[in-house]
């Protein structure tokens, strides 16, 4: 494992809260930002925020759930994202928690590894 992927958590109340914690771990020296989608805001909206806030830090999903979005839809988000943040996105995906996305999207999880292998195939 590379050290350079090994970073903190960042979550806050707002997103500003989370960009000035991004832009704080980056001032720290801190190699990458993790930001998990559970938190109520979306990761790739605020990476693109934070792009032009910072320079160096990877900015990594933990994780984008593929019930929730369309695979199309993600591809473009990190595409736009990797044109303001060029190498610097350690995209997270898998399927999530049975009963949470059972009672949230009705997705029907019998299958989730199949449907995370016909996922990242699209992707």
């Amino acid at each position: 494992m590379s050290l350079k992927n090994v970073g903190v958590v960042v979550m806050g109340t707002d997103s500003n809260a989370i960009l000035t914690g991004i832009e704080r771990a980056e001032e720290l020296g801190i190699p990458a930002a993790w930001v998990p989608e559970g938190i109520g805001l979306d990761p790739l909206t605020l990476f693109a925020g934070a792009a032009g806030r910072t320079r160096r830090i990877l900015l990594g999903s933990a994780i984008i759930t593929t019930f929730a979005r369309h695979p199309v839809s993600l591809v473009r988000q990190a595409q736009v994202i990797d044109h303001l943040a060029p190498g610097r996105l350690r995209l997270g995906v898998g399927p999530g928690h049975r009963d949470s996305q059972q009672s949230t999207y009705g997705a029907d999880f019998h299958s989730p590894l199949g449907h995370l292998g016909e996922y990242l195939h699209i992707l």
